[in-house]
């Protein structure tokens, strides 16, 4: 057994060692006839489904426990808080050692923490305390994974293919989350909510299983003799381009003002009395809905996209418009739709955000601009704790309403101080 186990890892080791410099796809090429990227769809294909199980099963839990607005937030709120921190290290780390290890390492550690939900779900000793030890652990896991992979498929698919590239891995993660969203709030109805951590384990064990097939070093995603050493640095190089300064500042006022919704959705879904755990799970999914749609378009259209700055101002605007509308609906259906258009809006942000920081970045700094982004994003569970503790003083309508509100108006005022880059009259490497 030992020896079948050595010539076993001995092929594994030869398989990773392959020369892969051959594989990163011409622009405008199929990116499905890259072998190394349609390994990581795959890896997705099942990754994707367990998180969206991960976010239906954890409000549920939540809900199950407090009636407090405050305390049902807080769930959705300390999962996104290693993001400040985490996505900076991990970006980092990415431009340092070879990313697909840190992919493995943190899919790793789901495994790890959903099977200590199995065993705390089965005993029935699940307290509120430890979900939220639950959910900050799994947002690290995230934070962590995000800036390797990222940096890892741009590597692999070239700087000509990376708006489609994004589009299509969003569109799979995306599609994933939604099922397992759909499919958590149907099953929870019939079994215990201790199976569905296993399946969640269940599914992340296949992710890892489909990366081993993976090279450790992708073309042009590892990191060669790093110029930038520190993290400064990388927000330095952020803040020598106007453009990537504007990126910035609109994801930075959306997580603000905008991303509150959804810590907030489970609170509205509450509010619904008689609400099936169907219905809730399909509340829950309807920006992931959206999201896939806008991936899937801007996948089509990623080559006639000429100005990501113009997308992204147009959809950061129209972002904090439907957020108001699904704030003053009052009418399921009516949320339902002002959701999928917040995860169309929302999707467009995040994609034109990474296009440009990937496409318009040193090589060897990749790592480092989606340790920024990931960073901002950590602004999301303390503008949702503030947003849970208005909830229970003014309404969830009422905050949801004024957060939006402050973010268009923000907003504006960024998009109206950059006419040149809208307009296309300042070159992407200024």
């Amino acid at each position: 057994m030992n020896t079948l186990w050595r010539a076993l890892c001995k092929q594994v080791r030869k398989r990773r060692a392959a020369p892969v410099a051959d594989i990163t796809s011409p622009r405008g090429a199929s990116l499905l006839r890259n072998p190394l990227y349609v390994r990581m769809l795959s890896s997705r294909a099942f990754l994707a489904p367990g998180r969206g199980m991960d976010v239906t099963v954890s409000a549920w839990l939540a809900i199950e426990a407090t009636d407090e607005p405050i305390g049902i937030a807080a769930v959705g709120a300390i999962r996104l808080m290693p993001f400040l921190i985490a996505g900076l290290a991990a970006g980092s780390i990415a431009d340092r050692l070879p990313r697909r290890r840190l992919i493995q390492y943190s899919q790793s550690g789901t495994v790890l923490f959903s099977a200590a939900m199995v065993a705390l779900a089965f005993l029935d000793a699940l307290p509120l305390w430890a979900l939220f030890i639950y959910v900050g652990c799994i947002g690290f896991t995230w934070a962590v994974e995000a800036p390797p992979w990222l940096s890892y498929m741009r590597g692999v698919v070239g700087p000509g293919n990376t708006t489609r590239a994004v589009a299509l891995e969003s569109s799979v993660v995306i599609g994933g989350m939604v099922l397992g969203g759909i499919v958590t709030g149907v099953v929870l109805a019939f079994i215990a909510p201790g199976w569905v951590f296993v399946m969640i384990m269940a599914l992340t064990v296949i992710s890892l299983v489909s990366l081993l097939n993976l090279p450790v070093a992708a073309p042009g995603a590892e990191p060669t003799v790093a110029t930038s050493r520190s993290l400064m640095e990388g927000i330095r190089l952020v803040a020598r381009n106007r453009i990537l300064v504007m990126a910035a500042a609109l994801l930075a006022v959306t997580h603000m003002f905008g991303a509150t919704n959804g810590p907030l959705i489970p609170v509205f879904a509450a509010e619904h009395e008689g609400l099936s755990s169907a219905r809730f799970g399909l509340l829950l999914s309807a920006p992931l809905i959206g999201s896939g749609i806008g991936a899937l378009t801007i996948g089509i259209l990623g080559q006639s996209i000429q100005n990501p700055a113009r997308v992204l101002s147009a959809a950061v605007i129209s972002y904090h418009l439907m957020i108001m509308l699904f704030a003053i609906a009052g009418f399921y259906w009516i949320e339902f739709f002002a959701l999928i258009a917040v995860g169309i809006t929302g999707i467009a942000i995040g994609n034109m955000v990474v296009t440009l920081l990937l496409t318009h970045a040193p090589d060897n700094s990749h790592g480092r601009m989606i340790g920024i982004v990931i960073s901002i994003s950590g602004i999301v569970p303390f503008a949702g704790l503030a947003a849970g503790y208005f909830s229970s003083v003014i309404g969830p309508s009422q905050t949801m309403l004024m957060f939006a509100a402050s973010g268009l108006v923000v907003s504006t005022v960024v998009v109206a101080a950059a006419p040149r880059i809208h307009r296309g009259q300042i070159a992407i490497a200024e």
